[in-house]
């Protein structure tokens, strides 16, 4: 299946330009405060008694960052001042505003994904805006690059022993529908494969191959630090198209994506993490006048030819038609002070190049970043997601469309020979009926306490709740007539209905501690800690009707065997702390050595500690 967007259109709507600096408000320009003010004066010098201003000495620091080559204001560029706590992100003009700011001379640093930090020192005067420009120079390998994933918190890439690719969304130029095609042909080394062209289809990742005959090969994901669900959903149907995590992902809410391939980050993650981390940070809040953003994409989906030159679609053509694909979304970033939000909704709507082929989906999310006190920054995402997923009969399946034209008389189907002339008995083939009902709702809280420039505590408390309710509704017995395979008689006779309904919880809690310090001279050790806690809690359930009287609108009263086939309940609680050194010498060679302690439900009472 092929796709071909027609029309993308993007609309920016909001300030093109924004400065802090214009109007300088005193810090006593109420009239009543100067009146209370000139008072008290007079009476302490009546008394003898000298008044002073109890206000803090405090200015604000406000500028533009750029980039250096082109001019470009450059935004979600993160300003802050060293050793303090203080710092905020820039707007869409590559404005920022830090305040309350404290008198004296400050070291103001500027880093940006893909660009190399830049520092400068700023003197802030009491009651003052001071004015600090920056131009970052955006460089091809940039070993000052900051990463977040398989560190203990922040550090630059040349730190890193790790393999870590990262994508910026920002440099990706063609619009992308889905997270998993936006990886693919991005990170070297990984095997992105979608497991058909249906609309919703699942995608199956490999990091550097297979790591495990036990255990999953799918690598975790991890979402704004909280550790979210990873394997995909069957829609355990004849279809067997599984429904991937990651389509529940708006990849217009992404800022970046940073992947770790193989074993090289279970110290900070665990044994799960031998098959690779994917770890997804969406947009935060900025500061300034809300910038709003707003997107329209148009497509079609329609069936390339094959077979021969003389028969393009092997007598298929009367089931294919050219599927309409549309997608909607906008998206508000701002702030103002302490606080920042950024907020979006986007509305998908495909119909396939097949009619039983559609997906309808809605993502909203909502990001908000508290700072109470200098030294905390607090970060709550919320984000819900509802898809209505409709498949078509694809693969190897006894329905499948292809596999019924490519087997033509030895198809399942009683009389079907794949002439051209049997058009009716093919579009039997459509009445077959396989929904998806998903809905998920993630939510997830950061606490970033930094008492001082060199000892930072992070905690992550993350929720992620998913739905599935799966519908199967076969109103045709396929293989009943057929002989030759065995006796089928009684086998769904009549038509079949499944109703199935799977929840999956995962609960988890992730706190790293790093505590940084010279041993030497240009000698430094920097010390982390952690632990980690995820709880995952899987429930299925699923019932089968048999023989129904004929075609038509399937219930439960009307089936005439009734069977409660399965439901199953799993519940697995995983843990474990870790200790990590690294060191550096002149900055330019670094060692790391870390140990971790896993346990596992599964291990029994001892939990494996």
């Amino acid at each position: 299946m092929r796709v071909i967007r027609l029309l993308t259109l993007t609309l920016l709507l909001g300030a093109t330009s924004w400065s802090f600096a214009e109007a300088q408000v005193p810090a006593n320009s109420d009239v009543g405060a100067q009146a209370v003010d000139r008072a008290a004066r007079s009476l302490g010098d009546a008394l003898g008694i000298r008044v002073t201003d109890a206000t803090p000495i405090v200015g604000s620091l406000t500028g533009l960052v750029t980039d250096a080559g082109s001019g470009r204001p450059l935004s979600a560029a993160q300003v802050f001042i060293e050793g303090t706590g203080l710092g905020g992100l820039t707007n869409a003009s590559g404005r920022y505003l830090i305040i309350n700011v404290p008198a004296g001379t400050h070291t103001l640093r500027v880093e940006l994904i893909g660009y190399t930090a830049a520092s400068q020192e700023v003197t802030v005067a009491d009651d003052q805006a001071t004015s600090a420009d920056f131009g970052l120079n955006e460089e091809v390998i940039d070993f000052d690059e900051i990463v977040v994933t398989g560190t203990a918190g922040q550090a630059r890439r040349r730190e890193v022993g790790n393999a870590i690719e990262q994508i910026n969304i920002a440099e990706v130029a063609e619009p992308v529908n889905d997270v998993g095609a936006l990886l693919q042909a991005r990170v070297a080394g990984a095997r992105i494969q979608f497991s058909s062209g249906n609309s919703g289809s699942g995608v199956d990742i490999r990091l550097r191959g297979n790591v495990s005959t036990a255990l999953s090969n799918q690598p975790i994901i991890y979402i704004d630090g909280m550790r979210a669900k990873s394997e995909p959903t069957s829609s355990q149907n004849g279809a067997e198209d599984p429904y991937s995590p990651l389509s529940d992902i708006n990849p217009d809410d992404i800022d970046r994506i940073e992947v770790i391939k193989g074993p090289a980050a279970t110290t900070l993650y665990g044994t799960e993490a031998a098959a690779g981390v994917i770890q997804i940070f969406t947009k935060q809040g900025g500061q300034g006048a809300p910038q709003w953003t707003a997107e329209v994409q148009q497509g079609v989906a329609y069936f390339r030819p094959f077979g021969t030159a003389e028969v393009p679609h092997m007598f298929l053509h009367p089931v294919f038609q050219n599927g309409h694909r549309q997608r909607y979304s906008m998206q508000v970033r701002g702030g103002t002070g302490d606080i920042g939000y950024f907020a979006s909704a986007a509305w998908n709507d495909n119909v396939g190049a097949v009619e039983t082929d559609g997906e309808q989906k809605l993502n909203v999310r909502a990001n908000t970043t508290f700072r109470p006190h200098e030294d905390v920054l607090i970060q709550f995402n919320n984000t819900l997601t509802r898809t209505d997923l409709q498949q078509a009969q694809m693969g190897n399946s006894v329905t499948s469309i292809m596999m019924t034209a490519i087997r033509g008389p030895r198809s399942y189907m009683p009389g079907f020979s794949n002439t051209g002339r049997d058009y009716e008995t093919l579009r039997l083939l459509l009445e077959e009926d396989y929904r998806n009902q998903i809905t998920r709702a993630v939510s997830g809280l950061t606490v970033n306490y930094t008492p001082g420039a060199d000892f930072t505590h992070r905690l992550t408390l993350g929720y992620d709740y998913s739905q599935d309710d799966h519908y199967n509704d076969q109103q045709h017995c396929w293989l009943c007539p057929i002989g030759r395979y065995g006796d089928f008689s009684d086998y769904i006779q009549g038509g079949e209905q499944r109703r199935g309904m799977s929840q999956n919880t995962v609960v988890s809690f992730d706190y790293i501690g790093t505590w940084g310090f010279d041993l030497a001279e240009n000698i430094r050790s920097t010390l982390s800690f952690g632990a980690q806690g995820v709880e995952n809690e899987i429930e299925n359930s699923e019932y089968v009707v048999r023989h129904y009287p004929g075609p038509g609108e399937f219930t439960l009263q009307t089936g005439a065997t009734r069977q409660y086939v399965d439901h199953n309940r799993l519940r697995v609680i995983t843990g474990g702390f870790f200790m990590q050194d690294q060191i550096g010498i002149s900055d330019k060679y670094f060692l790391t050595v870390g140990a971790r302690v896993d346990g596992n439900s599964a291990f029994g009472e001892q939990v494996g500690f």
